[in-house]
């Protein structure tokens, strides 16, 4: 049981921190209920996918990989495809909800598909390796997977907001790409094996940390429904 909630605090906290950011027009909760649901469901297609392209690909993930081929199996084979899987779940399940009214509800939304998605990983890894990697995750790999997704999230708010069709677009699919490539490369770093590597991920996660409190003060303050 205490594993259990320790899997799941981290999810929790985080959603807390930027539910309360979102201080003008708060998203409601079934619907940023629905949307984390929706976020854990995709990690059995992800999981299927990510198994196939291992195969074509014939790269052991926890095997001894060259640098290279480490990094392009994190950015192409799971950064990729875990961060569209999270874009997609808000793209065509959230855009056009009604609650969707302002740029922040990007964050939100892309927020809690992500903690859905991690929150199902982490249970995972807490069942089988125990309260060493629940701490470890606790404090990295959770916090990344929001982060990455608050990032997303801002782009998709902006780009939701924005004029013209290309003009949208390119905003919107910003905001995956930097998601991949923060999310490809803290993977990288972590299963590097290689010390200086490895004291880059939790230096990656304070940039997001960053990033994302950055990005997220922006369209708290910027809210048209701030009076």
């Amino acid at each position: 049981m205490d594993l259990m909630v320790l899997a799941v605090a981290p999810s929790f906290a985080i959603f807390l921190i930027f539910y309360l950011r979102d201080k003008y027009d708060r998203e409601p909760l079934g619907l940023l209920i629905k949307t984390f649901l929706l976020g854990a469901l995709v990690i059995l297609p992800v999981a299927l996918i990510e198994g196939i392209l291992f195969d074509l690909w014939g790269v052991d993930l926890f095997g001894e990989n060259d640098l290279l081929t480490n990094l392009l199996t994190m950015l192409f084979f799971v950064a990729l495809v875990e961060e569209t899987a999270k874009f997609v779940v808000v793209r065509l399940y959230c855009w056009k909800k009604k609650a969707f009214n302002e740029p922040y509800d990007g964050i939100m939304y892309a927020l809690m598909a992500s903690l859905g998605f991690a929150t199902v990983e982490n249970i995972l890894y807490v069942v089988q390796w125990g309260v060493e990697v629940a701490w470890l995750r606790a404090f990295l790999t959770v916090p990344m997977h929001a982060l990455t997704a608050v990032i997303m999230g801002y782009y998709i708010g902006l780009g939701k907001y924005t004029q013209g069709k290309k003009k949208q677009q390119g905003r919107t699919y910003t905001g995956l790409w930097i998601a991949i490539l923060f999310h490809g490369f803290f993977n990288f770093f972590v299963g590097s094996q290689v010390v200086y590597l490895i004291a880059m991920a939790p230096v990656l996660v304070g940039y997001a940390w960053y990033v994302g409190f950055r990005a997220s003060k922006l369209h708290a303050e910027g809210s048209p429904f701030k009076k």
